[in-house]
């Protein structure tokens, strides 16, 4: 355990040494200005900066990034879980830093000006940079299993019958998430298109439908029956997550924290996932293949305990009592 935190530390190094190689390499042919800001993808960049205030900003971020990453690997203190997304933080940052120094002065040199400098298919590799927070997330030790859940209680049901359970959440954290990212894109769209820059106007559409799909799961319906366990966005009508009732192994309700879980949200960590909408209770449901989920619910024992129930095979008949 001890060396993949020093491992995974130590990965975080390599952002500022990408920007330090990098310049070695180009210092003698770095011009005055680098590009630093694009309209939209096919034009000339609208903005830039001094090169030496890049490569200091860009590589302040990424030297800093590997500080917090070796001060976390150190700090004993703290649980597996939240070191590892601690690393996935400092990770994004240092990478971001690197893309941001080495794709715009990258392109300056290629374009041999920085008014001349077109981000065009590079904006993919500019974003994948903040992708390399996985590296030091992988390569930490996995977060310890949450505490086991309490074992549920069954229903008591007659012979032939069985029953049904379901709830409907609502998810203030994806509402304020969808509303604030279409408030960006609508925001930036319109500015764009009243100053004249129509191309600009569509830079964000992305954003825009990010934001709308967000919205889609600000209420999620969760349901127990014959079928297992169902968690479905109000709106799609399309399963979130869905358990057959035979892969279930176990069930109980827990008080959830969302540092077990990787956070809040719909979260996703290997050997487990969970929709985190807040700190407390929430039901907890283990596969036949070892795997966990987890969904807050105001009450979970109930449908743990019809879950159990129906797992255990009692009221094998799809004629559900509803509760």
């Amino acid at each position: 355990m001890r060396i993949r935190r020093v491992v995974a530390a130590a990965s975080l190094l390599v952002p500022p040494l990408a920007i330090g190689v990098s310049w070695l390499a180009w210092h003698d042919r770095l011009p005055m200005r680098v590009a630093s800001h694009w309209p939209d993808l096919t034009s000339a960049p609208d903005g830039t900066m001094a090169t030496d205030a890049a490569l200091a900003g860009t590589g302040a971020a990424a030297l800093g990034a590997a500080v917090a990453g070796a001060v976390t690997a150190a700090v004993t203190t703290q649980s597996d879980a939240t070191r590892r997304g601690a690393f996935a933080v400092v990770g994004f940052i240092g990478g971001m830093a690197a893309g941001l120094w080495l794709v715009p002065t990258a392109l300056t040199l290629r374009a041999g000006s920085p008014d001349d400098a077109v981000l065009g298919g590079w904006v993919v590799a500019l974003v994948a940079s903040g992708a390399y927070g996985a590296v030091p997330y992988l390569l930490s030790p996995p977060g310890s299993a949450p505490v086991s859940p309490v074992s549920a209680d069954r229903v008591d049901l007659r012979p032939g019958e069985t029953g049904a359970w379901s709830r409907t959440i609502t998810a203030p954290l994806f509402a304020w998430a969808g509303a604030g990212l279409l408030a960006i894109g609508v925001v930036h769209s319109a500015i764009m298109w009243a100053t004249g820059q129509r191309s600009g106007a569509l830079s964000l559409t992305p954003l825009i439908l990010l934001g709308l799909v967000v919205a889609l799961f600000v209420r999620l319906r969760v349901t127990v029956d014959w079928r297992g366990l169902r968690v479905v966005p109000a709106a799609l009508r399309i399963p979130l997550k869905r358990i057959p009732l035979d892969r279930v192994a176990e069930v109980g309700a827990v008080d959830v924290n969302p540092a077990e879980w990787g956070g809040w949200g719909y979260r996703w960590m290997p050997g487990r996932s969970a929709i985190v909408l807040r700190h407390g209770p929430g039901l907890v449901v283990t596969t036949t293949n070892g795997k966990r989920f987890a969904v807050t619910l105001d009450d979970p024992h109930e449908p743990a305990a019809l879950l159990e129930t129906l797992r255990a095979g009692r009221g094998p008949s799809p004629t559900p009592s509803v509760r």
